[in-house]
C-alpha cells in the first residue's frame, strides 16, 4: 500500500525516487525525437556549434527566436521565461518570428510593456496582419518582432514594418560611429498551406496579385533591403524560411543579395542538424543572414527546449561591438 511504501521509505527500506525538474522534464519533451529508421538522434537535440557563455566584454550578442507564439496574459510563465532569457543571456537584439498575437485586441495589461518590467531599459517593435481585423481575435498566427536591449537600445534611431500591413517582417535601425548603420530585420516565411486562419491564407486573401505568399515575400523583402543597402546600411536578417536555409528559393535570392547566413558560414566544418523540432532530416529551416560588412566571432544554436519554450531552436551570435555598430 501507499502508507507501507512511505513508512519504508521514511526508514530507509527503500529508496526515494528522485522529481525531475520542471526545466528537465520540459527539455526532454523536445529533446525525445528518436527514430529507429535514421530520424533524429540525441545528439542532433543537443546545442551546436560554439556553446552560450557569459558575454566578453566589448562584444555584440544577437539571436533570432521563432517562438511558437506568445501567450495572450503577460502573466504567463512562457512570456516570463523569454523575458528573463533575453536578460541572462546577455542579448543585445533578439529577432522574433511567430509572435501570434494581435496587439491591438490585447488588454493593456497584456500589452508588451507589461511584460518587459524585468528588462526595463529595452525597446521594441512589433508588426502583425492588420488587414482583417473582422475576422482575426488575440491569438492570430504570424507576427514578428524586434528588441534592442542594455546599450543598443540607446542607438536606435527607426523602426519600421512591412509596409503592405501584413505583418511579414518588421525592422529595426541602429546608427553606430562615423554614420556607421545597421538594419536588423525579422522576417517570417509562410508555409505552403495550411486553415484559414494560417499565415499563407491570411496572405493570400490580402494580395490581389498572383503570386504565391512564399515567394512574395522574399521579393518584396529583397526589394525592400536593396533600398535600405543604397543608402548604406549593413544589414542583419533572420528568416524563418520554412525550408532548408542552405538552397532551394530562399538561398536563390539572398545570395544574389549579398547576404551569406552567417553561422553556417562561420562552422563550414560542421553539418548542421535541424531547427524545428519534427524535422527528421537535419535541415536547418531558420536562419541568420548579414551583408559582408558584418563579420561574427562565434555563434550557434541552442538544444530544443532551451531559452523560451518553442519546437524551433534559438540561433545567436557574437560579433565584436565594433565590428557589429561601428
Amino acid at each position: 500500500t501507499k502508507a507501507k511504501k512511505k513508512r519504508l521509505q521514511s526508514a530507509g527500506g527503500l529508496p526515494r525516487r528522485k522529481k525531475k525538474k520542471k526545466k528537465q522534464v520540459i527539455q526532454a519533451s523536445f529533446q525525445s525525437h528518436f527514430t529507429a529508421d535514421g530520424g533524429i538522434l540525441h545528439n542532433d537535440a543537443e546545442s551546436f556549434a560554439d556553446a552560450l557563455v557569459p558575454k566578453p566584454p566589448q562584444t555584440f550578442r544577437c539571436a533570432s527566436h521563432n517562438i511558437s507564439l506568445l501567450p495572450e496574459s503577460a502573466r504567463h510563465q512562457k512570456s516570463r521565461r523569454l523575458i528573463n532569457h533575453v536578460r541572462d543571456s546577455q542579448f543585445d537584439v533578439l529577432l522574433m518570428q511567430e509572435v501570434g498575437l494581435h496587439w491591438s485586441k490585447l488588454d493593456p495589461s497584456d500589452q508588451w510593456v507589461e511584460r518587459v518590467r524585468s528588462l526595463p531599459d529595452s525597446t521594441a517593435v512589433f508588426a502583425n496582419n492588420t488587414l482583417e481585423p473582422q475576422l482575426s481575435s488575440s491569438v492570430q498566427h504570424g507576427g514578428v518582432g524586434v528588441v534592442a536591449a542594455s546599450e543598443v537600445r540607446h542607438r536606435m534611431v527607426e523602426r519600421g514594418r512591412d509596409p503592405s500591413g501584413s505583418g511579414r517582417w518588421v525592422w529595426m535601425r541602429m546608427l553606430g560611429k562615423e554614420g556607421h548603420c545597421v538594419r536588423f530585420v525579422s522576417a517570417c516565411r509562410p508555409c505552403a498551406s495550411g486553415g484559414s486562419g494560417s499565415v499563407s491564407q491570411q496572405h493570400s486573401r490580402s494580395f490581389t496579385d498572383q503570386r504565391l505568399p512564399r515567394t512574395a515575400l522574399l521579393e518584396d523583402l529583397v526589394v525592400a533591403m536593396t533600398a535600405w543597402k543604397a543608402l548604406g546600411d549593413h544589414l542583419i536578417l533572420c528568416v524563418d524560411a520554412n525550408e532548408d536555409v542552405r538552397q532551394g528559393e530562399v538561398h536563390q535570392l539572398l545570395e544574389p543579395a549579398g547576404l551569406r547566413e552567417v553561422i553556417l558560414d562561420l562552422h563550414q566544418d560542421l553539418s548542421p542538424p535541424a531547427t524545428q523540432h519534427r524535422n527528421q532530416q537535419r535541415e536547418p529551416i531558420d536562419g541568420l543572414w548579414a551583408t559582408s560588412g558584418i563579420t561574427i566571432a562565434r555563434g550557434g544554436y541552442l538544444g530544443f527546449g532551451e531559452g523560451c519554450h518553442s519546437d524551433h531552436r534559438l540561433l545567436w551570435f557574437d560579433a565584436c561591438f565594433s565590428v557589429a555598430l561601428g
